[in-house]
């Protein structure tokens, strides 16, 4: 994009407390800078800024290098960034309003309680609890370590099937 020639470039830290001005180089995805602070190697600005431009302006706060060459803003460009910033404010208002906020890690999971699984009346192994109920085994097992732990389920005895370990049977403490 072209830069306007009469705009004079000054390093960002010889502006003034709430500025306004602009980055040449990045003037697509950043826009309505204001200086905030400096120090002896950065300085504080914050604006509007889009990873692409098809993207929605979102506000934003960060550290540049005092080498950064800027063009302060004039009052009519301030006017107009005002304008931009207020429909980007408002379109980010809507998609937020739309999309609910995102979780990290995994999905939590619905605890079961051990009392409402069938099939755990009288002696129960865990093959015959995963059958009746459509979970999964090692779901089954958890369940059924922490009701052992408890002392609600005891171990009646095993069962030997050959290869393996023997499958252990279950009943209701």
């Amino acid at each position: 994009m072209k830069t306007d020639t009469n705009k004079k470039l000054v390093h960002i830290n010889n502006l003034q407390r709430g500025d306004k001005f602009q980055i040449p180089s990045v003037r697509d995805t950043m826009s309505d800078m204001k200086f905030i602070s400096t120090t002896e190697t950065s300085s504080l600005i914050e604006g509007y800024k889009r990873d692409s431009i098809d993207d929605n302006w979102k506000p934003f706060r960060m550290h540049v290098s005092n080498g950064v060459m800027v063009e302060v803003v004039d009052q009519f460009e301030k006017n107009l960034m005002e304008e931009n910033k207020q429909n980007a404010t408002a379109t980010a208002e809507q998609t937020e309003v739309s999309a609910a906020p995102k979780r990290r890690g995994r999905p939590s999971k619905a605890k079961l309680a051990f009392n409402q699984l069938k099939g755990v009346d009288g002696e129960f192994t865990v093959r015959d609890v995963v059958e009746k109920n459509d979970i999964k085994e090692y779901e089954v097992h958890n369940l059924i370590r922490s009701a052992v732990q408890s002392g609600k389920v005891s171990v009646v005895k095993e069962l030997v099937g050959g290869r393996g370990k023997p499958r252990k049977v279950y009943r209701l403490a």
